[in-house]
């Protein structure tokens, strides 16, 4: 049987204060979490299920994590699933979509998660 794999992200509060705080991000991350690997829910092996959040919710970390999860572990007829709650944002100058993550400044859209690199 092929292997579900998530990487669950939260950010609720950011270094730039571009960014609004939020209440809820970090919450629904951990919910999906725990509904992914409970028994009565997704049934996921927990080992497949990694949670970032807040501070931890870097681009580094990010980036580092969905690299290892992506390349290194999926299989071919794997399920990789990425969930993000947070903000994003639209770099104008270049008409391109990013994620804001803990560690984002707005003024430098390369500082988040471009969405093109996700596909």
């Amino acid at each position: 049987m092929a292997r579900r794999l998530a990487i669950i992200i939260g950010v609720n509060q950011y270094q730039d204060p571009t960014f609004r705080p939020l209440q809820f991000a970090e919450n629904d991350a951990r919910a999906l979490t725990q509904w992914l690997v409970n028994d009565k829910g997704g049934k996921w092996s927990s080992a497949d299920v990694q949670l970032l959040q807040g501070a931890y919710a870097s681009r580094h970390q990010i980036e580092s994590l969905t690299s290892q999860v992506c390349v290194n572990v999926a299989e071919p007829g794997d399920l990789a699933l990425i969930y993000f709650g947070g903000h994003a944002f639209l770099d104008e100058s270049k008409g391109e979509s990013y994620l804001a993550v803990a560690d984002t400044r707005y003024q430098q859209p390369s500082t988040g998660i471009n969405l093109l690199s996700l596909a």
